[in-house]
């Protein structure tokens, strides 16, 4: 079961480039917060800058660490357009993984199909040989 969930999350994250996206984020993430921690006054630790750029990137901004300096506000402006963009990516990420998925499904029951109707087609070959045959030995019999 676990081997299973986790071969569905590899597969998850290599589709759209949504581990990529999400690395790409982590790194953002962290290196904000190094650079607020270094460029604001008022964010006194990297842990603490961290912590305001996670909360920034994602949105939420609950206030509790925010920055004072005119530079430090820029940056907070640049970061949120950064977790707009993120979370519209991830969106759209998680999106065509699922639409895939619907699509690969739709595919399967359409080569289903498609060899149904060659079955049948092979079947209804068959039957009219057989017709082709009753009716020429009906014709030689004088029937």
């Amino acid at each position: 079961l676990l081997a299973h969930v986790g071969g569905r999350i590899r597969n998850l994250l290599s589709r759209n480039q949504l581990g990529t996206t999400l690395l790409a984020s982590l790194i953002v993430i962290l290196m904000a917060g190094l650079m607020m921690a270094a460029l604001d006054p008022n964010i006194t630790s990297v842990e603490e800058g961290i912590w305001w750029a996670w909360v920034t990137v994602t949105t939420v901004g609950y206030g509790d660490v925010v920055p004072t300096s005119t530079a430090g506000r820029v940056f907070g402006g640049l970061i949120i357009l950064f977790g707009i963009g993120l979370f519209a990516m991830i969106t759209a990420s998680l999106a065509a993984f699922f639409i895939s998925r619907q699509e690969e499904e739709m595919l399967d029951e359409e080569r289903e199909t498609l060899l149904r109707l060659a079955q049948l087609d092979d079947r209804l070959i068959r039957l009219e040989e057989k017709l082709d045959r009753l009716v020429a030995a009906r014709d030689r019999d004088g029937g």
